[in-house]
């Protein structure tokens, strides 16, 4: 029977979106039913999103953990787990049940334990320790009690290993303990930071109105109603930060374990060049913030940063899926190594690792507030109409070069507002806004150069399409020597210019040497962020 079990979900398809949407339906009951039967500090029923975006990170990092787990201990039953977790999930229907039974229609307060070493080293010993009023409640002792009966149970009659199951059950209650234990462990490993000696309550609170980007989390327009609600909202996106972070990560692994040829195949097509550079813009902004205003960053704040960063990579990401499936006949002339033209994707596969980073770049950017939110819907959404019809502005002559200069804007004022104590637009530098637009508006133009021959096929209007093969080049690379030199007067620091007549010579260089080759001029530019970094903090 249970070898039925296994093919019967194994044959079931599932694609990540079909996936994904399971387990956000099966999730929205529990909220549900924990919303009417676990009762809030306020009373009132949690149905705000930073709780319910919380509770589902949680619930995707411990169920892509247990996965991973079990792939590793069962590996026969690694294509039919994927089903299989979702039909987990429904244990989680459990607790809040059995916790208005108990509590006799009153309901209990589920939280996480806020403990300190020794008593969390006790509560591990003792199954989660005492019941109080708000933490581990007696339904989700139940609920944990017969999901690692469940699996010791399964990894017994599969690998037929009564050893093998008690470890399995051990490192699920592990796994488990730490997820709810997750406020004291911050608190135990920041203790060579200096974190540590304070009461886990007190840490936590102290990390949360002590970070430079509390204020993101609601609109600048907004207040918060009372000191506990401005923590438990502060609560809810710090923690859902670190699951966020964590539940990536476990989706990259599952990724590369199951689909390791597609994987490896999108991360090499991640453009390396201009991930990096977004990267470095979203630095810019933070830098530029921090130099009209010197605010500090505490951990909580460090982690918004790694947020951010991630985000954008994902969202470039999606524009790099969207561009490839619209260019496809683009590339089987220009850019044969790209994955759907060298064979190693599908358009079908493609479409789903873009749904993949789209959902994680605008999960990411509204964990990191409304201001980084708003910028990343602009950049996805100005390079979604670059790449996709029926728009397709790359078709545009000039106006297409502008959207290029308009992403790299709407990083850097991403990286600005996420950390200035300042939301105005007012005191963002108008000059940075214009030396932006215009110096990646004119620069990005290098990349038209190679592929000349398969724009030229599709009617895709650029400089070298429009001046051909000797003077395109030619115009692009006196453009992008232009990017450079203009930035000392809009920095109005003279001593940029050593570096910045270097890149702009060099650039042009490349640009119309033969045969042309993209990489030199990344590195040229590069070399010369480096270079500006150093003056600048110098």
């Amino acid at each position: 029977m249970l070898e039925n079990i296994r093919v019967k979900l194994s044959e079931i398809e599932v694609t990540p979106m079909q996936w994904l949407i399971s387990l956000s339906g099966i999730l929205m009951v529990r909220f549900f039913l924990e919303a009417i039967t676990s009762p809030t500090s306020s009373g009132i029923i949690a149905s705000d999103a930073p709780t319910l975006l919380h509770y589902f990170l949680f619930y995707l990092a411990v169920g892509l953990g247990l996965m991973l787990l079990l792939q590793f201990v069962i590996p026969t039953w690694k294509k039919a787990l994927p089903v299989a977790i979702l039909f987990v999930m429904t244990l989680t229907f459990i607790p809040p049940i059995i916790d208005w039974i108990t509590s006799g229609g009153n309901g209990s307060t589920m939280a996480y334990l806020f403990e300190s070493p020794s008593v969390m080293l006790h509560s591990f010993l003792t199954f989660f320790g005492p019941f109080v009023p708000a933490g581990i409640t007696p339904g989700i002792r139940v609920e944990l009690a017969v999901l690692i009966l469940v699996v010791g149970v399964l990894v017994y009659l599969v690998r037929k290993s009564f050893i093998r199951a008690i470890i399995t059950m051990i490192a699920l209650y592990v796994i488990a303990f730490v997820a709810v234990s997750l406020p004291g462990v911050i608190s135990v490993l920041s203790s060579p930071f200096g974190g540590g000696h304070v009461e886990t309550h007190q840490f936590i609170q102290s990390s949360i109105l002590r970070s430079s980007t509390l204020a993101d989390n609601i609109h600048g327009t907004l207040r918060y109603g009372s000191l506990v609600r401005m923590l438990e909202i502060g609560f809810d996106f710090m923690i859902a930060r670190i699951w966020f972070i964590l539940g990536t990560v476990l989706t990259g692994v599952w990724f590369l374990t199951n689909f390791k040829r597609q994987t490896i195949a999108v991360l090499q097509n991640s453009r390396l060049g201009r991930s990096l550079h977004y990267t470095f813009m979203v630095l810019l902004g933070a830098f530029v913030a921090y130099h009209q205003a010197k605010f500090s960053m505490n951990w909580n704040d460090w982690l918004v940063m790694i947020t951010l960063l991630a985000s954008f990579y994902f969202s470039w990401m999606f524009a790099v899926c969207v561009n490839d499936i619209y260019d496809i006949d683009i590339d089987k002339v220009s850019n044969s190594d790209r994955p759907i033209s060298a064979g190693n994707l599908s358009v079908s596969e493609t479409k789903s690792a873009a749904f993949v980073f789209l959902t994680l770049s605008l999960i990411g950017a509204y964990l990191c507030g409304y201001y980084a939110f708003f910028c990343i819907l602009a950049f996805t959404a100005l390079y979604y109409i670059y790449s996709a019809p029926p728009v397709r502005l790359k078709r545009v002559p000039f106006l297409s070069v502008f959207i290029v200069g308009f992403c790299s804007l709407s990083v850097v004022m991403a990286g600005f507002f996420t950390f200035s104590t300042q939301k105005e637009v007012a005191v963002f530098p108008a000059a940075l806004i214009v030396g932006i637009v215009v110096m990646f508006s004119l620069l990005p133009q290098v990349k038209d150069i190679k592929d000349i021959d398969g724009d030229r096929s599709s009617g895709i209007m650029t400089m070298p399409t429009i001046f051909g093969a000797v003077w395109g080049p030619r115009i692009v690379g006196i453009l992008a020597a232009l990017a450079y030199l203009i930035i000392p007067f809009l920095a109005g620091i003279p001593v940029l210019f050593l570096g910045a007549v270097v890149a702009a010579g060099a650039t042009y260089w490349l640009a119309v040497r033969k045969p042309y080759h993209e990489g030199p001029i990344f590195i040229v530019y590069g070399l010369f962020v480096i270079f500006m970094a150093v003056i600048l903090f110098a």
